[in-house]
């Protein structure tokens, strides 16, 4: 006996009654929503960005926000396809949200490069959004850079974007422009979604999407349906509007092609806990390289590897003593696996739940490294937090965040360690499962890692 499969309401196709069990697995590992109708004996399957809200909003009212609002509704088309809810509006108005984004547009001296900025608060959360964004905005080719924002700011408000246009941009530029910061303002949505939420892309490509990766067989396929739906509709156009079939059809217009986009050469990005808000006077001017396309600026991308695997290392020691706490002793390493150099990676440890783990080990805070760290012939060596009140917000958020006190460097192919982390665990109030997940950030190019493992432990 069969089983129909229905994907986003209409008929995909049909698998055997006995492999139910395995693909309902299958697609729960990889993120579709799955109900099954055992009485009709069916399969719904759903895009694993269903339900999923994303709050886009217009960074400044009372000025002509038209430029703003036709990148907006690029990047809502992108992700409608894929089965979130895109709304436009005011994000605080809006209560259940995964993902609000504030975007505004600044015009600057016709001398000035056009710049990205993604701002973060001091007390941003959602620090992985920014990540994220900051990643696939680099790609326009466009600089983009993470600043601190000094002001107070509600997290409901969103996270801000905003795109610094020279005065005098030609129509055609300011359309590239628009159309390439879209597509990869939407990219950095949908990175999120995966390296913040765990949502695999697997489960919200389109068929249409998938017959890509299916080859022919599978292309023919996927258009049967379409084109048997379609065949007669089309007729009924041709016949209501006289054309021959054996007529030529008159050449169309050509589609609009990308416009080219300015690639620069920009300083790296500057560390988020002390970047200041610079005036446009103060903006160095930057040498802009000869116009690219946007298919140069993905095969170039292509071609320069940035990659690495980051795994857990560790070992739980339990002491015989009744209600005494479990010592947990890791390292996490980072292997490059990429064709390029990485550089000074920053480590971010995430417990669940925050008050059942407590880190030790030999971290020093900021204001502590002058005096306390390892002399060697090279310098001081180590580690720290990133922030002095690091015991704060671990309390608070359950996130430990380091750096190395010295440079480093991870060439290809080879493995850096952060050795010897110490966490002391002990059972949670309720429940009794404690995690640790590991993220690898590398901030000055703009990349994020998340650990291949997660350590788990049943108290």
């Amino acid at each position: 006996m069969d089983v129909e499969v229905y994907y986003a309401g209409q008929r995909s196709g049909t698998i055997p009654y006995m492999s139910v069990p395995a693909f309902r697995l299958f697609c729960k590992q990889n993120g579709f929503q799955l109900r099954w109708d055992a009485e009709q004996k069916r399969i719904e399957l759903d895009s694993g960005l269903k339900g999923r809200v994303c709050v886009l909003a217009v960074g400044k009212a009372g000025k002509d926000a038209s430029y703003e609002c036709e990148i907006l509704n690029r990047v809502q088309a992108f992700l409608s396809e894929y089965g979130a809810e895109v709304v436009i509006g005011e994000p605080a108005k809006i209560l259940k949200k995964d993902v609000a984004i504030r975007f505004s547009v600044k015009e600057i001296r016709a001398s000035v490069s056009p710049k990205l900025i993604v701002f973060r608060s001091e007390n941003e959360s959602r620090r992985t959004l920014v990540d994220c964004l900051h990643h696939e905005l680099k790609q326009t080719g466009i600089n983009c850079v993470v600043k601190l924002l000094r002001e107070a700011r509600s997290a409901s408000s969103g996270i801000a974007v905003q795109f610094q246009l020279p005065q005098g941009t030609d129509e055609q530029q300011r359309k590239a422009y628009a159309e390439c910061i879209a597509f990869f303002l939407a990219s950095g949505i949908l990175h999120y979604f995966l390296t913040g939420l765990r949502i695999s892309p697997l489960s919200y490509l389109s068929r249409h999407l998938l017959k890509a990766f299916g080859g022919r067989a599978a292309a023919e396929e996927a258009d049967s349906a379409d084109a048997a739906k379609n065949a007669g509709e089309e007729t009924d156009a041709y016949s209501a509007a006289g054309v021959n079939e054996q007529q030529e059809a008159a050449p169309t217009e050509p589609l609009e092609t990308e416009a080219a986009l300015g690639a620069q050469t920009i300083d790296v990005q500057p560390d988020p806990d002390t970047a200041e808000a610079r005036t446009d006077e103060a903006e160095p001017q930057v040498t802009v390289q000869e116009a690219v396309p946007l298919a140069e600026t993905f095969r170039q991308a292509e071609a320069r590897r940035l990659e690495a695997e980051v795994f857990f290392d560790y070992t739980v020691l339990r002491s015989d003593v009744e209600n005494r706490p479990f010592l947990l002793i890791g390292n996490i390493c980072v292997k490059n696996t990429g064709t390029e150099a990485l550089y000074n990676p920053v480590v971010c440890l995430r417990a669940d739940p925050p008050d059942s783990i407590k880190m030790g080990g030999q971290i020093l805070p900021p204001n502590l490294v002058e005096t306390l760290a390892v002399q060697s012939s090279a310098g001081i060596k180590g580690w720290r937090y990133l922030e002095n009140d690091w015991f704060t917000q671990a309390k608070e958020r359950g996130e430990y965040w380091m750096a190395p006190i010295h440079p480093v460097r991870i060439e290809p192919n080879t493995t850096e360690m952060f050795q010897n982390f110490q966490f002391s665990v002990t059972k949670p109030e309720t429940g009794n499962t404690v995690t640790v997940e590991g993220y690898v950030f590398f901030q000055e190019q703009g990349l994020q890692f998340a650990a291949n493992n997660r350590i788990a432990l049943s108290l």
